[in-house]
């Protein structure tokens, strides 16, 4: 019987910031000066922003994520041995890059399905495949949806 682990996470990430920061502008076109305050910041998680953030918000980012895999995981069953991934990815804007948002926070979640006891590995003994990610609007409630089955067979090509 195939084993089959369904959670949903976020796409989008708040940095709550301690104190407020006032940020400066000046309009090209007018030269006008002005200054806003700015408290948190929400941002689309994917490998660009991912890439320059600083690295301690990466470590927060990460932790949050791997919380979220073991609070969505309760009560489901482990998978042993192979498996395959499934994406279906909620965007919000219809600017969303979705081949630099799934497979960063594919990453997050398979790293927290690990540690969470509920796969063995990620790598490619066991990770075989990803088949494929459909992709949907969602303004409201952007997120990726993850399933990720049991494999009960291998094509082992010899070359």
């Amino acid at each position: 019987m195939q084993s089959l682990i369904k959670f949903s996470l976020p796409v989008y990430y708040t940095v709550e910031r301690k104190r407020t920061k006032i940020i400066t502008t000046k309009s090209k076109k007018t030269g006008k000066i002005s200054t806003r305050e700015v408290k948190d910041t929400v941002h689309l998680v994917g490998q660009n922003w991912f890439r320059n953030v600083h690295h301690h918000t990466k470590n927060v980012v990460k932790r949050h994520y791997h919380e979220l895999v073991a609070q969505a995981v309760v009560g489901q069953n482990s998978i042993e041995g192979k498996y395959k991934t499934y994406f279906t990815y909620y965007y919000k804007n219809k600017g969303s890059d979705a081949t630099n948002v799934i497979p960063q926070i594919e990453k997050f979640a398979l790293d927290g399905l690990i540690e969470a006891g509920m796969i063995e590995e990620d790598n490619v003994l066991f990770n075989i495949a990803s088949d494929g990610w459909e992709v949907c609007e969602d303004k409201l409630n952007p997120r990726l949806e993850i399933e990720i089955r049991s494999v009960w067979w291998v094509c082992n090509l010899v070359m």
